[in-house]
Order: structure tokens, then C-alpha cells, then sequence
């Protein structure tokens, strides 16, 4: 039922950052960030506190399994940490263009990386 619990504030946090987009007075940019943090925070708890009982944690794999699923996961991480623009991804770009008023950062990329 614990899991439950948690996929529901998921689900909650959700609908009353939808809601509150109507509700409140803040630019796209603003409310990006904010639906960003407030995401992570939800995320956040769902991971500290999910329960463990699931088959995939049951699942009994060897050391050498585990060591190249965790340079593969270490992999795809750095790469793309290399290939993203955080402060596009967080938002926190739009709203520096949006206070200097200059256009959104999609404008300022190339065609193909606009897709």
C-alpha cells in the first residue's frame, strides 16, 4: 500500500502543478522551474521511501553483471551530462532570456537540434 501512497503524490503533485499553472500569475518559464524542483522533490521520495519487495530486487545476478550494468549506467550518464544544456533543461535559461528579453533559447539552435 506504501507504493501506492507514493505513486498517488506523484499523481497529486501532477494535477495541482496543471492546476496551479491556470491559477497563478507566472510566466511558462517560472512555472517550468518550479514543476522541475517540485518533480524532483516527488521523485525524491518515492525513491527513499518505495518498499523493495519487487521481483527486480529479488532477481540474484553475479558481480560481473552488476559492475557492467554500473559502467553501463555510469556511461549513459556522463554522456549526457556532455550533451545536454542544463540550464535549458531546468528552465532557468528561459527565464534569464525572458528577464532580458531576448527570445527563447530554442531560437537561438540550430534546425536540426529543434526537433
Amino acid at each position: 500500500i506504501q507504493n501506492v501512497l507514493l505513486l498517488l503524490l506523484f499523481v497529486l503533485q501532477h494535477s495541482v502543478l496543471k492546476h496551479l499553472k491556470y491559477e497563478m500569475n507566472l510566466s511558462p518559464a517560472k512555472h517550468r522551474l518550479l514543476y522541475i524542483f517540485s518533480t524532483t522533490a516527488t521523485l525524491h521520495a518515492i525513491e527513499r521511501w518505495w518498499s523493495r519487495g519487487s521481483l527486480l530486487y529479488s532477481l540474484s545476478l553475479t558481480t560481473s553483471t552488476i559492475q557492467a550494468l554500473h559502467i553501463l549506467a555510469w556511461t549513459w550518464l556522463i554522456s549526457s551530462v556532455l550533451l545536454a544544456d542544463f540550464s535549458e533543461l531546468f528552465g532557468s535559461k528561459h527565464i534569464s532570456n525572458e528577464e532580458r528579453g531576448l527570445e527563447e533559447p530554442i531560437y537561438y539552435k540550430t534546425m536540426g537540434a529543434r526537433r
